[in-house]
């Protein structure tokens, strides 16, 4: 009743329009976002079936590794087992020199002479530690690293 004229009607219905065709283009991406959840919500499946296969996947590789750890730990014991037999067989002055060089080494306290060089550290040893060495009398030492040196070859 406040629209008096024929252009007040004709603005009024072009306002009527452009709300509509605003409204059209939400609805419109309205269903446009609800297909795309719904692809996402069938890849979000796809992908918890994959991860679900994957998870017990890694559950059984889990397992297996466990295992391993627990033979190799009983390897370990094992091992160490044979060798305070044999190192009871050791005369006790060598043994305690093995046990000190081994712990200052860290890796190996009885390296070979190869070519007149220490196997431990490579350095070149003077002949009468080699001679030593070769003798097998004593124990004989790097003079560089400090490892027991045995003739090699």
């Amino acid at each position: 009743m406040q629209i008096k004229s024929n252009v007040e009607y004709k603005a009024l219905e072009h306002e009527i329009a452009v709300v509509q065709q605003g409204i059209r283009a939400l609805e419109d991406e309205e269903i446009a976002a609800m297909e795309r959840m719904d692809e996402l919500q069938r890849v979000l499946q796809e992908h918890g079936r994959d991860f679900q296969v994957e998870e017990q996947q890694v559950l059984q590789d889990l397992k297996t590794l466990d295992a391993r750890a627990a033979n190799i730990a009983g390897e370990i014991e094992q091992g160490r087992g044979a060798r305070e037999v044999e190192a009871a067989a050791v005369a006790p002055d060598w043994r305690a020199r093995y046990e000190r060089v081994f712990e200052r080494a860290g890796d190996y306290a009885l390296v070979g002479v190869d070519k007149n060089c220490c196997g431990g550290c490579h350095m070149q040893l003077p002949p009468s530690v080699v001679h030593d060495a070769r003798k097998g009398l004593s124990i004989t030492l790097c003079n560089y690293c400090g490892r027991m040196l045995y003739a090699s070859g």
